[in-house]
This record gives C-alpha cells, sequence and structure tokens, in this order.
C-alpha cells in the first residue's frame, strides 16, 4: 500500500513539474484568474447576444442604426474586455491580448461613432475590427489548454471574428440589408461560443477549487 501511494505521489509530481516547465508561471496565474473571472467573459456573450439579436429581430433596420448598434456594442465589449484584462493580469502583462483586443473594440468603436451615416468608411472600420479582434482571439485561445473545450469554444469565437471581416472585406459594396444580416448573424455566433467558454471556465472553477492553479488542475486529471 505505501509503494502504491508513493508511486502515485512520484506520477502527480511529476505532471505538476512538467507542466511547470512547460508553462510561464505569468501564464499560469492568466488561466487561473481568467476561470476565477468567468462572468466577466458571459458578460461579453450576453453583450454580442443583444446585439445580434437586436440585428436581426428588425430585418429592415435602417443602416445607420445599425452602424449605431454596432458603435455601441463595439464600445461596451471594449471597455469590458480592458476591465476584464486589468483584473486577470494584475500588475503583470500575462493577459495583454485580452487588453489590446479591449483597446482595439474601444478605439474603433469611438471612429465609428465619429461617422454614424456614412456607409463605406463604416464597413471597412467594421472588417478591420474584425480582424484585429480575431487574430488577438486567437492569441488567447493558444494560451488556453487544448485539452479543454473553453480552448475549441473561444477558438470558434476568433474565427467567427475572422469571418466576418473576410465577408465584409470581400463585399465592400453589398447591400445595407447584407451588411446587417452579416453582423447579426455573426454576433449571436461570437455570443454563444464566449457563453460556452464562460460556462466551462465556471464549472472548472468549482470543480478545482482556490488551494491549485486551475490550469495545472486540468492537466493533473490527464491519464
Amino acid at each position: 500500500m505505501g509503494l502504491a501511494e508513493d508511486r502515485i505521489d512520484t506520477h502527480t509530481t511529476e505532471k505538476r513539474t512538467d507542466h511547470e516547465s512547460a508553462c510561464p508561471a505569468g501564464t499560469m496565474s492568466a488561466m487561473d484568474r481568467l476561470v476565477r473571472g468567468w462572468w466577466m467573459m458571459g458578460i461579453r456573450g450576453i453583450l454580442a447576444l443583444a446585439f445580434g439579436g437586436a440585428v436581426l429581430a428588425w430585418p429592415r433596420l435602417d443602416f445607420g442604426a445599425v452602424v449605431f448598434l454596432f458603435g455601441c456594442y463595439a464600445l461596451l465589449d471594449g471597455i469590458w474586455t480592458l476591465a476584464a484584462a486589468l483584473r486577470v493580469s494584475g500588475k503583470t502583462l500575462a493577459a495583454w491580448p485580452v487588453a489590446l483586443e479591449g483597446l482595439v473594440s474601444m478605439v474603433l468603436g469611438g471612429l465609428i461613432f465619429g461617422w454614424p451615416f456614412v456607409p463605406s468608411p463604416d464597413i471597412r472600420f467594421m472588417a478591420f475590427w474584425g480582424l484585429a479582434t480575431g487574430v488577438l482571439e486567437l492569441a488567447i485561445t493558444v494560451r488556453l489548454p487544448r485539452e479543454t473545450a473553453a480552448h475549441w469554444f473561444f477558438g470558434t469565437a476568433a474565427v467567427s471574428s475572422l469571418f466576418l471581416a473576410m465577408y465584409l472585406y470581400a463585399l465592400p459594396h453589398a447591400v445595407n440589408a447584407a451588411v446587417a444580416r452579416a453582423l447579426g448573424v455573426y454576433a449571436l455566433i461570437f455570443g454563444l461560443a464566449v457563453l460556452l467558454t464562460a460556462a466551462c471556465f465556471r464549472s472548472e472553477r468549482h470543480r478545482v477549487g482556490r488551494p491549485r492553479s486551475a490550469e495545472a488542475g486540468i492537466r493533473e486529471r490527464l491519464p
């Protein structure tokens, strides 16, 4: 019995050592705080769903109103994302992709408000917003353990942002209704993916508990 327990302890210690050598301390801390701040990510998902639902609920919505709604969404999402990054990072730069995503969203949201009734510049701003946030969301995704569902859910959110950018860049002169539908569908997919990511973080938060790093807890359960 004692020999078996020693083997188990040795095996667990080896797993922790391998994990700590593979992941910098700042990354592990950021992951742990992201898990603990699951509700902040959940609110991002709710904001996206609200925006997508508002756009799709009124199919004949004036394009100026669509631009106004998108500007509101981008600005609020940017403020909230930046606040989440500051909460996660503390005094480190471990969550720099999250902070940069929030800053980009805030700036572009403000620019869109500056041109509320000029369709072409707004479409280009929206396309650049999707490209910039999609790339930064991919940077966040690679920092999540690949064996978790959260990695794939948030990766889906990142890909949806990139797909929106490619669609808008490919069709810069698309009719207003097509742009509105693209924004609405994107927001619903993105919001759902982010909500599912938050649900995974919440589940992991309750399962792992406070004494250990959340990421370490995930990896320790692997065979």
